[in-house]
């Protein structure tokens, strides 16, 4: 789970606008369009009435605007290749990106392979972002491996390079608001889904009495269904007692502040 520091603030409008031209071939009037709206940007702070010098923005994309994501995955292309080469996966959302390549844990010598294809993969990614004026983040630089109970014992020792440190492979992962566990039975952001749900429960209804049936409605679809039905096909397939969350049905939920009973079904 690599993640690039400040991306959005740190790309150079030159490399862009030339990667716009000679990879994606825009030109003429649309790259004028573009370079016009990058170039003489500013920013300031204001604080009630009284407001800091304007100063001008020489890198990076408006963040918070539709365009910004867009910008940042044509100006990262170059990584798909990079990683393509070196035999890896990815996934990328924004300036999000996963690696991820399988093996076989209890063949040694193709565990090796796999693991040494990944070092080698961060050390040209690294090489290639300080030449791109970007920089990944270490603090949240993270590795998880997905295995089961079974074939743990043989990944006990995995370690991944990432510059001067070895990373050990953490049990959760928190990706695009979801979180994924080694296991992959999801227990935990079920929990946490069942737990923002029930706070929203008890928020409407503490003020219940002054809404209207339409008014809860809406308050329901938007702050509880919405929560319910975020990526919830990743929970397809998984058992019916980690679904159906009853407190009757779990002798420990007596003791589990994180789990809650929420009747809807997935």
């Amino acid at each position: 789970m690599l993640d690039p520091s400040a991306a959005f603030d740190t790309l150079h409008r030159g490399i862009l606008l030339s990667r716009f031209e000679n990879v994606f071939g825009i030109s003429e009037s649309a790259l004028k369009w573009i370079t016009s709206y990058l170039t003489d940007r500013f920013q300031l702070v204001v604080i009630d009435s009284e407001h800091s010098k304007p100063v001008l923005l020489k890198y990076g994309v408006p963040q918070g605007s539709v365009l910004g994501p867009k910008k940042y995955a044509m100006y990262a292309k170059p990584l798909r290749a990079i990683i393509r080469w070196h035999g890896l996966s990815y996934h990328f959302y924004a300036d999000d990106t996963q690696l991820y390549i399988s093996f076989k844990p209890k063949e040694d010598a193709v565990k090796a392979q796999s693991l040494s294809s990944i070092d080698n993969c961060l050390i040209d990614i690294e090489r290639w972002m300080r030449t791109n004026m970007l920089k990944l983040n270490n603090d949240k630089t993270e590795v998880i491996l997905f295995t089961s109970k079974h074939n743990a014992i043989h990944i006990e020792n995995v370690t991944v390079c990432f510059g001067d440190i070895n990373r050990t492979p953490v049990n959760t992962v928190r990706n695009v608001g979801v979180i994924f566990d080694s296991a992959l039975n999801m227990e935990q952001q079920l929990n946490n889904i069942c737990r923002a749900g029930y706070h929203q429960i008890r928020n409407i209804g503490h003020i219940r009495r002054y809404l209207t049936s339409d008014a809860s409605k809406s308050l329901d679809k938007g702050l509880i269904i919405s929560c319910l039905d975020y990526c919830n096909a990743l929970c397809y397939g998984l058992p019916q007692a980690s679904i159906n969350k009853n407190n009757n049905n779990n002798n420990d939920n007596n003791n589990n502040n994180n789990v809650y009973l929420i009747k809807r079904p997935y």
